[in-house]
């Protein structure tokens, strides 16, 4: 499920930015860019919406290409203004569950009443059918028997019987995809192949890249990590960043590869399952 986050109009716009560049010692653009990643990253927080969660300062600093310095800076001239603590201010006001609180439940409530008094209008007896063999009047038909209504009750029963006999129409989403092809190398799972197949169809349809450019971009992160080798430990960063939604997955999982491979050491290759390599324990699903 994809959650949402509000932006309100005299956000570009508001003194706050330019009080809490001037104490960080950044641009406004820069500090622009860290809060709407923390509005993000607080609207996934599902057991505490408004409040940050798993905030990583390296992470932000890796997908916006700038210091981790910097994300620090920035967070820290933030507290008092639009932080407190891990929590956002004014949260509650500005991400409202709803636009408006009004008398929904009770339009609904008369919405299915009117509904329910229609159907009932659709078929009703006339004046004088009280009687055997007295006629069924329906709205825009032609005057119909007892026994023609009866057939009728029964055709329409049948053919509601044969629709619910079908099923519904599968839905897919990514997850859905992911999960095929985790069924399919359940056994023997070649994380070069989810790689190229399900992370880079996911990659593409949410970023819009096309899909040569994304494995290519593929290619060169396992490069950078060392080869074909480590196509496990890079499958489970993705899948780390799917997880976490990240907003560029390339990006982010190419920081950390290099991050972590900096802290290796020199002359070194990390291990398979080195934990200067390994972002977390991949998941038996993608």
């Amino acid at each position: 499920m994809t959650n949402w986050v509000r932006l309100w109009e005299d956000m570009p716009t508001d003194p706050k930015w330019r009080v809490i560049a001037r104490r960080a010692g950044q641009s406004v653009g820069n500090v622009m860019a860290v809060f709407n990643f923390m509005m993000v990253n607080a609207g996934a927080n599902e057991t505490d919406r408004g409040t940050l969660r798993n905030w990583d300062d390296e992470d932000i600093a890796s997908a916006l290409d700038v210091d981790a310095a910097v994300v620090v800076a920035i967070r820290e001239a933030m507290q008092g203004k639009v932080l407190d603590g891990d929590r956002l201010k004014g949260w509650e006001k500005r991400q409202p569950k709803r636009e408006r609180e009004d008398n929904s439940a009770e339009r609904m409530r008369s919405l299915r009443e009117r509904r329910r008094d229609a159907r009932d209008e659709q078929v009703t007896p006339s004046k004088d059918a009280t009687e055997p063999g007295d006629a069924l009047q329906r709205p825009g038909d032609a005057t119909v028997t007892p026994c023609d209504a009866g057939d009728r009750l029964e055709s329409e029963t049948e053919k509601n019987r044969n629709l619910s006999d079908v099923p519904p129409p599968e839905k897919h989403r990514p997850s859905d995809l992911f999960a095929g092809e985790a069924k399919r190398t359940a056994l023997d799972e070649d994380p070069k192949a989810v790689l190229y197949g399900a992370v880079t169809d996911w990659i593409a349809g949410e970023t819009g890249k096309s899909k040569p450019s994304v494995k290519s971009a593929i290619g060169k992160i396992l490069s950078t990590a060392g080869g074909d080798q480590h196509a496990s430990l890079v499958l489970g960063m993705f899948r780390d960043a799917r997880r976490e939604r990240k907003a560029d997955p390339l990006a982010w999982v190419m920081g950390m590869v290099t991050s972590r491979k900096q802290r290796a050491p020199p002359g070194a290759p990390p291990p398979e399952r080195s934990p200067a390599f390994v972002l977390s324990k991949p998941s038996a699903r993608f």
